[in-house]
């Protein structure tokens, strides 16, 4: 009898309600590859029929039950507790992982000073959600580059960080035990931040993987914002003192005109459409005044194929702003 082979990586999948997520994120993986990979699904207690997939999928996956939402560390903890591959592979169910996505993963695990490593998580159209993360001033946790075009040279790239999402999350199964796991005082949110920062503080690296690339539906499992001013104040009383370095990651991506904004300009960019024309001409408009303007695609067709983001523009996206007055905010149809 031959014994079988032990998987490269256990996927730990944590689920509550969104079936059809679920399916989709199944299918994805199917379509990738799972030849080498264990599934490790943990339900949270839902309502919605999730239950019926879990049994259609048990014989080629591990699968846990809670009787009720343990909240997003435990499930997590409990998958990985169960896995028997050396890598385990955090993944939320409203994910679509794309070919190739696992081995820039797994391959970086296997560096001794990695902490943990992460993907590039796109929005359906295209869109950057997640290419790492950075620690502002007051250990707040803020994304880079979100919204930009999502094969941007600044966003395709590789690179070393502190801090990743735990939306697809990569770490050796060893590691992560020897240091606690996810900490459940942390409710559906920043527990994935914090495990970054307490493997920085281990003198680890959280390194972003560019070309693992993973569509992420965010925003579509509910019970998040509830708890996040009690998860926020959490990491801040935790991790105050630690130096931000955000204005040095975006200074390696040529950006050091970034800080605070003059103005914020609100309308379509990047969608090739005339209104977005005139939206880039208007934004470099006010960069050129010296404005420094942070930009919001509240408005997003499809992307256009090639949709350009010089420097400028990118900067502008990456920008924060305490307040405007209604004479510094700008949108698409005031132009």
């Amino acid at each position: 009898m031959t014994r079988p082979m032990t998987p490269r990586a256990s996927v730990v999948i944590p689920l509550y309600n969104q079936v059809a997520l679920t399916r989709a994120c199944l299918a994805a993986l199917e379509r990738a590859g799972l030849d080498d990979l264990e599934l490790v699904l943990v339900d949270n207690g839902s309502t919605d029929g999730t239950d019926a997939l879990l049994r259609q999928v048990e014989g080629s996956a591990r699968v846990v039950r809670n009787e009720g939402n343990l909240g997003f560390a435990t499930a997590c903890n409990q998958g990985a507790e169960v896995a028997s591959a050396p890598v385990v592979v955090f993944l939320n169910n409203d994910t679509e992982v794309h070919d190739g996505w696992v081995e820039p993963l797994v391959a970086a695990t296997e560096d001794p000073a990695v902490g943990v490593a992460g993907s590039r998580l796109l929005y359906e159209d295209g869109r950057v959600q997640h290419a790492g993360m950075a620690l502002m001033p007051g250990a707040q946790p803020i994304h880079l580059h979100r919204g930009a075009p999502g094969d941007h040279p600044a966003v395709a790239r590789s690179r070393d960080l502190r801090l990743l999402t735990g939306a697809c999350l990569a770490v050796d199964r060893a590691l992560f035990r020897s240091k606690g796991g996810f900490d459940p005082a942390f409710q559906n949110g920043y527990e994935d931040v914090d495990l970054c920062m307490r493997l920085a503080r281990a003198g680890r690296i959280a390194r972003y993987c560019g070309d693992s690339v993973v569509t992420h539906h965010e925003g579509r499992s509910g019970g998040r914002s509830a708890t996040e001013a009690d998860n926020a104040l959490l990491f801040r009383r935790r991790w105050l003192g630690w130096p931000s370095d955000w204005a040095e990651l975006l200074a390696e991506d040529g950006l050091d005109d970034v800080g605070w904004a003059g103005c914020r300009w609100s309308g379509p960019l990047f969608d090739g459409s005339p209104e977005a024309e005139a939206g880039l001409e208007a934004v470099a408009r006010l960069d050129a005044e010296g404005w420094r303007p942070l930009v919001d695609e509240d408005v997003r067709g499809p992307l256009a194929p090639g949709a350009a983001c010089p420097d400028h523009l990118l900067a502008a996206l990456n920008r924060l702003v305490v307040a405007v007055t209604d004479a510094q905010s700008l949108k698409g149809d005031d132009l």
